[in-house]
């Protein structure tokens, strides 16, 4: 499975709802719940896409990953400039990087078996190491996870492979 690009992404600013959680305890159904009854009031947005954005701990591990592994969820919309009152939303500056970008056409259900092959097959043999950074996929406006033509962008930080000098 070939991404469908591989991009630097700029910075970005991001506003929305953020939580630590982990996939045994995952709120994300809440998360968006909460925060899709305010995203029509977000002002000075840049598209109607809203992102699902994680944020793992310093040197997490693929190998020891698990569903008590703890991670930061960000559920968000980009924005130009972040409003001077926050509506009880908070704000995220988005570093930005290298990214690999795959198109997910399918129910959320088969989210997990996309990433199975992402990291099982395409990332050990491209050329990339994971990176140190925020993934998240980007749903596009009137994306629902239950539906079997539904399609997302997944984004996953790589850094090239160091290569020794000769």
């Amino acid at each position: 499975m070939p991404p469908s690009r591989i991009i630097h992404l700029p910075p970005k600013k991001l506003l929305g709802h953020s939580r630590r959680m982990s996939l045994s305890a995952n709120e994300t159904i809440a998360m968006f719940r909460g925060f899709m009854s305010k995203v029509k009031t977000i002002e000075n947005r840049t598209n109607e896409s809203v992102i699902d954005l994680r944020i793992y701990d310093a040197g997490t591990d693929l190998a020891t990953f698990s569903p008590m592994t703890p991670f930061t969820k960000w559920v968000a919309v980009e924005v130009n400039e972040f409003p001077a009152d926050g509506r009880d939303l908070a704000r995220y500056n988005f570093s930005g990087g290298l990214y690999a970008m795959f198109l997910h056409r399918g129910p959320a259900s088969a989210f997990g078996k996309v990433i199975g092959q992402i990291f099982g097959q395409w990332l050990p043999g491209s050329g990339y190491l994971l990176d140190d950074r925020p993934h998240f996929e980007v749903l596009p406006k009137g994306y629902r996870m239950d539906d079997p033509d539904a399609e997302e962008e997944i984004w996953i930080p790589i850094k090239p492979t160091e290569r020794p000098a000769e």
